[in-house]
């Protein structure tokens, strides 16, 4: 049975806690954010009943200057750790990224990504090995990657100094399927050798494109690859790689070969479709974001599969039109559908008399090609100090005035009119769940209330800063919408 938590602590150190991010059997993690600069951290501090065992306040605080000792741009940083009045604490970085575990879930990777991802996690793991740490738990849940498509490896609980024979890794061990034969012998037999045999599980499953659950049939694995797997995972630790950049020197030999070549024929080439697409989905909407305006911040998460989410802002002479859309087409269709919806925007504003007449025009046109999207628009005039929202089916609208949040309801096609007054705020929220709910066993709240008091919470905050601490917040409360489904976030203080 769990520990029951206590209410989370309003502030630890220096850092103002914002929620609970996650709980594991030890410790807690705690979204934060630093007051000195405003960015988003989190906070990992060590359960209560736990502070009278030495034993474990050792291998917490041995994690801890672990990490510290690892500057690498493949490893979670360290920004402090310390004692505060209820304990230990670390404070690290937040890693705005997906589990691999979860990618490999959803999306099989080509060959050439689960390469790279793949040497990233090497070369993390060599300047680990260089500086006589062996990780110890290496595994998908450990191994982030960000919309960069950078790896990032996380959670060094029972990692050990090779040196240090009094390490929390004798009591520790870690995940049974990721674990060499002599680690699951006994954890003192933990060494370098043993990262080598996690990491040729995961390679094993990156160029499968799934979790496998430890069944490994390397004859399934591309032909080229498997003498480097079969070495890698070899029972007796001697006869394994005795050197991961020997490893890495294989798969990079292996990248530039012939073998490489044959093995990515077939159903890869469509994996490197998919990932292409993604990525010209990404950029689309990179390129549709202004940047370095102080009265706007939008923030997004892609989930991970294809997904036809738009959002513009445009200036139309003294009005602004910020509009959100979602096709009902997925995958590759989507994709193709969000840049006809774009082609046609970008044919049309130059030429509407006003932004009413842009969005009428824009889905009259898009419906009569048989491009269907579920949408919403937000139109502020300035010198009028009013604004018209527009709700096809799709997005969020918030007001914040004289330091109170509403959620604004409109009802499809028909337009609400309101005035607003100077430092008024508006917040609009695209997402596909419509519901907290369905991604949660325990009772939530419906999700415009998360987000009344989410942004209510951060409206003293500049745009940019507020709809990245929103998405953090929503992840608090219903992870799975984020990681899962395409969310925006625009945030927008009129002049």
């Amino acid at each position: 049975m769990s520990e029951p938590m206590p209410p989370y602590p309003k502030k630890i150190g220096k850092y103002q806690i914002d929620g609970l991010y996650a709980q594991g059997g030890m410790s807690v993690l705690y979204l934060a954010t630093d007051p000195e600069t405003g960015e988003h951290l989190l906070v990992k501090v060590l359960l209560p009943r736990f502070l009278s065992d030495p034993a474990i306040v050792e291998q917490f605080v041995n994690e801890a200057r672990i990490i510290a000792s690892s500057d690498h741009p493949n490893i979670v940083k360290l920004y402090e750790y310390g004692e505060w009045e209820n304990g230990i604490f670390i404070a690290m970085e937040l890693i705005k990224g997906t589990s691999l575990r979860k990618i490999l879930r959803h999306n099989p990777l080509p060959l050439k990504k689960a390469l790279e991802v793949l040497i990233q996690v090497c070369y993390a793991t060599s300047h680990l090995h260089h500086l006589g740490i062996v990780h110890g738990d290496l595994k998908p849940e450990n191994i982030l990657i960000t919309d960069q498509g950078q790896v990032k490896i996380i959670d060094f609980g029972i990692a050990k100094v090779l040196s240090d024979s009094s390490s929390g890794i004798q009591r520790f061990a870690g995940t049974p399927i990721y674990m060499s034969p002599e680690v699951q012998k006994g954890p003192r037999n933990c060494s370098a050798q043993s990262d080598i045999y996690s990491i040729g599980i995961i390679a094993y499953e990156l160029v499968m494109g799934k979790i496998t659950h430890g069944r490994i049939i390397l004859t399934l694995a591309p032909r080229g690859l498997q003498p480097i797997l079969a070495k890698a995972l070899q029972p007796k630790p001697e006869d394994r790689y005795q050197d991961i950049n020997d490893l890495i020197h294989d798969f990079s030999e292996y990248i530039h070969s012939g073998s490489y070549q044959k093995d990515r024929q077939g159903v890869d080439y469509f994996f490197e479709l998919f990932e292409e697409l993604e990525s010209t989905q990404k950029n689309l909407l990179t390129q549709c974001a202004p940047k370095g305006l102080p009265q706007l911040g939008i923030t997004t998460s892609y989930g991970v599969e294809l997904t036809s989410l738009y959002f513009r802002d445009i200036p139309l002479g003294k009005q602004n039109l910020l509009l959100m859309a979602e096709g009902h087409e997925r995958g590759v269709k989507g994709i193709i559908s969000t840049y006809r919806l774009h082609s046609l925007l970008e044919a049309m504003k130059t030429t509407a008399a006003s932004a009413k007449e842009l969005v009428d025009s824009l889905f009259e046109e898009a419906n009569k090609q048989n491009i269907s999207f579920r949408y919403s628009a937000l139109i502020v005039n300035i010198p009028k100090k009013s604004f018209q929202w527009i709700y096809q089916g799709f997005g969020l609208l918030f007001h914040t005035q004289e330091g109170k949040t509403s959620h604004l309801f409109a009802h499809e096609k028909e337009v609400l009119e309101k005035s607003y007054s100077q430092g008024d705020r508006f917040v609009l929220v695209g997402c596909t769940a419509p519901s907290l709910l369905e991604f949660s066993s325990s009772p939530l709240p419906p999700l415009d209330i998360v987000l009344t008091e989410a942004i209510q919470a951060t409206n003293t905050l500049a745009p940019v800063k507020q709809t990245g601490s929103i998405l953090q917040k929503l992840r608090l409360r219903g992870g799975c919408i984020v990681d899962d489904h395409p969310v925006c976030i625009i945030s927008f203080i009129p002049e």
